[in-house]
């Protein structure tokens, strides 16, 4: 059985694996197959916030705690280790990209396709991978419930989004920029001489530079 409390606005924060075009499936106590919910992962970096953020922050976590104890009788914090916490160290994420020392993110999940609101607030966006992509800055309307089916815990459940601006894509895709994707990666002699021997064997071009 999950439990609702009341709807907060987050501070705003880095998107990472957005999936609100197409639910994922997720399994069944029985092992069925559900229809499966719209999300996205929420990257927060709490020691650069505001006193506004920090307000918005702060109601977040007393109401995880709140939502927590009348569920489990402990704050979220003290929940056993195989319960879910609704937020997550971002240590857990270390050396993957877009999780920064010192964050914290969290799965704001929906069982409805999500509305993305532009920034300020006059149209919505199409959920369109060109539009709302990771590595974009944006804010939710989010809910906290508990859950005590297949697992136990408390979590974050989204009700609106909001893009706020763009940023550079997570994991490259279209738009991801040459000169810092492989700014630590430059070709070697052992790498110039097996392009040269691949264009070889597979055919180079007339061109000056081999066809590479």
């Amino acid at each position: 059985m999950a439990t609702d409390k009341k709807v907060l606005v987050t501070p705003p924060f880095r998107v990472s694996f957005p999936w609100v075009e197409v639910a994922r499936e997720q399994e069944n106590d029985d092992g069925t197959k559900n229809k499966g919910k719209y999300g996205v992962t929420a990257v927060w970096m709490p020691n650069t916030f505001n006193a506004v953020q920090k307000q918005q922050w702060n109601e977040i976590l007393k109401l995880l705690d709140e939502v927590s104890i009348a569920a489990f009788k402990k704050k979220w914090k003290d929940l056993p280790a195989n319960f879910k916490k609704g937020l997550r160290d971002g240590s857990e994420k270390e050396g993957l990209e877009g999780f920064p020392e010192g964050c914290m993110f969290a799965s704001l999940t929906s069982s409805h396709k999500p509305i993305i609101w532009n920034r300020d607030k006059s149209a919505r966006i199409v959920n369109d991978p060109e539009q709302f992509y990771a590595g974009v800055w944006a804010r939710a309307m989010v809910n906290c419930y508990s859950y005590d089916t297949k697992g136990k815990g408390v979590a974050l459940g989204l009700n609106l989004l909001q893009k706020l601006g763009d940023g550079p894509r997570i994991g490259g895709g279209p738009g991801a920029n040459a000169e810092t994707a492989f700014a630590d990666h430059e070709l070697t002699e052992a790498d110039e001489a097996w392009l040269t021997k691949q264009g070889a064997e597979f055919g180079a071009s007339d061109d000056e530079d081999g066809g590479f």
